[in-house]
């Protein structure tokens, strides 16, 4: 059962090293609100902030603060529908040549912003709201905007939060951002336009290494969330960007029922499902195919329901792999590219990601949070995992057996924990495979191709670790709860700061982390490592499953039995 922690501040998050640093989240209180038009079109509301230093770069709601109400209204003018309108239907029902639908239809899965609804609407527009085409961007998926000093902001992507625990308690409009400049003052905070159904009129909340940031905007309904959302610098001045709003009304079937709090036995077929937020995959020269698929499959037999990845330009083969996995609807893809000013030529991206370690990091939280964000109400828990990393059940047959047995553990909680975390232990990858393991690789008659498995061809773990870079912990989050995170922890939770995250004990679950060389301890000392058994239940079924993808996708070379 998980450890029980005393209640931790964000001064806890000093701990966490590099990652944590770059988060800032900044929540916006609007002026008092004005009722609405029965308009055509769309509107906006306006809020401005104030804010609370707490530290590492969070900002949270200052107590102190006005109530927040539900903002006021700009004044514009009507004018014509968007001109690329007229063109939608004809450019955008093309087939994607990448994809297996209509061009609209892979914008609307891969895209993490572009506002399909400006260019499918033919109703007449408000004047503050850009032109599609003049709306400005920076490279692939960022749209530019600009705080009351001049300073930079990038903007990736948009999502309605009206969960229970949502300050402010109408819902908000998270959008994540990065800042060009070191930091930002009240005074500086923009703007947000947010665009309704149904009026013309937009509702507007104020709201060298780039700086993560969540700007918050308070909805005006809580039960209707807008389609999109503009940054601007000024209260009510024209926009020159528009993101699309991910929202869902309720939460899903898949999220609903871990909602109760009643005890629920391992046998039942009502166990809450678990997604997996990964990485923004950017291997290009380095063919990492072959080790995905066995990831992937590993987490489909630890119980995983869907895999959501963010992909910048990749190897073809990964391409291959991607496309069979979202055709069988077991992973989601989003676009992702490092903005300006960073490297994003593809042939020197990692060579970039050794060196600027901070600022990887920084970008790391966007698409790790755009996660929790985009899929909170689809999926109540999603976890964090790399693709060198594989939860290892000691007492539980899948994930989602794990996830309700910490449910029940902490059922009689006023608050459930934000995230629980499975703590690292090292698999390295130079040390030779157990005796248990090499005897079924050599009887399984695949020896050929089960030679190229990684996670289930290292099943030795270290005893101890003496170093202390290793002692981390990735996290299984909350959604209830749990608003933005980095790589390893919760930061930002729905009323503010986070507390009671949870530590796993290890004799119940912990995180393989397979990775990293031992050396000569290992050589000199055959009492380094230690067999971990409970990684031998899934290779049959798993390896199974394995090699016929990679046949499928013709990922390794054509495989010869060997002579009888």
């Amino acid at each position: 059962m998980p450890k029980k922690r005393q209640r931790r501040g964000m001064s806890s998050l000093s701990s966490s090293g590099g990652d944590s640093d770059a988060w800032i989240s900044i929540h916006r209180f609007q002026m008092p609100g004005s009722p609405y038009h029965d308009l055509i079109g769309s509107q906006i509301r306006y809020i401005k902030t104030d804010f609370e230093y707490l530290t590492h770069f969070i900002f949270y709601l200052n107590p102190s603060s006005p109530k927040l109400s539900s903002g006021s209204l700009c004044s514009c003018h009507r004018v014509n529908a968007d001109p690329a309108s007229k063109f939608t239907q004809d450019e955008l029902s093309k087939k994607d040549p990448h994809g297996k639908g209509s061009s609209a239809q892979s914008l609307a899965l891969h895209h993490p912003n572009v506002p399909l609804q400006l260019l499918n609407s033919s109703l007449p527009r408000c004047s503050l709201m850009p032109e599609f085409m003049r709306i400005k961007w920076s490279g692939l998926v960022w749209q530019n905007a600009e705080s009351s000093s001049g300073k930079k902001l990038l903007l990736y992507s948009a999502a309605y939060d009206n969960r229970t625990k949502t300050e402010p308690k109408g819902g908000a409009v998270r959008i994540l951002t990065l800042l060009q400049s070191s930091n930002i003052t009240p005074s500086e905070l923009p703007w947000c336009l947010l665009w309704y159904n149904g009026s013309l009129m937009p509702h507007s909340p104020s709201t060298d290494r780039l700086q993560s940031y969540v700007l918050t905007c308070p909805a005006a309904h809580r039960s209707q969330p807008p389609w999109g959302v503009s940054i601007v610098a000024e209260e009510c001045s024209p926009a020159h960007n528009l993101l699309k709003v991910v929202s869902s009304s309720e939460r899903e079937a898949s999220s609903k029922g871990a909602f109760s709090r009643r005890r629920v036995s391992g046998g039942s077929s009502n166990l809450p499902e678990v997604g997996i937020c990964g990485p923004a995959l950017f291997y290009y020269q380095d063919d990492f195919s072959v080790r995905l698929v066995e990831w992937l499959e590993l987490l489909r037999a630890l119980g995983v329901s869907k895999v959501f990845l963010y992909v910048t330009r990749v190897h073809p083969n990964i391409e291959k792999v991607l496309a069979y996995y979202e055709h069988q609807g077991f992973v989601d893809v989003t676009q992702f590219n490092y903005p300006p000013p960073y490297v994003d030529e593809p042939l020197l991206r990692r060579l970039w990601t050794l060196v600027e370690r901070k600022q990887m990091f920084s970008l790391e939280n966007i698409y790790f949070t755009d996660c929790l964000l985009r899929n909170m109400h689809r999926y109540r828990f999603l976890a964090h995992f790399d693709p060198d990393e594989l939860p290892v059940l000691l007492q539980h047959r899948s994930l989602p057996h794990l996830v309700q047995h910490l449910l029940n553990v902490t059922q009689d909680w006023q608050e459930p924990p934000p995230s629980y975390m499975l703590q690292w232990q090292y698999f390295p990858s130079d040390v030779a495979p157990s005796k248990e393991l090499s005897g079924a690789s050599a009887l399984s008659g695949e020896h050929s191709m089960s030679s190229h498995l990684h996670l289930l061809g290292h099943d030795c773990k270290l005893v101890s670790d003496p170093d202390a870079v290793h002692y981390n912990f990735k996290s299984v989050y909350d959604t209830f709860d749990t608003t933005a995170a980095f790589s390893h922890r919760s930061v930002a939770c729905a009323s503010g700061a986070c507390f009671n995250s949870q530590e796993i004990d290890l004799n119940i679950a912990y995180l393989g982390h397979f990775s990293g060389q031992c050396g000569e301890r290992c050589e000199h000392d055959p009492l380094a490592t230690v067999v971990e058994p409970a990684l031998h239940r899934y290779r049959e079924e798993v390896e199974g499953r394995v090699t016929a993808v990679w046949r499928t996708l013709h990922l390794l070379p054509q495989y010869s039995p060997p002579a009888p």
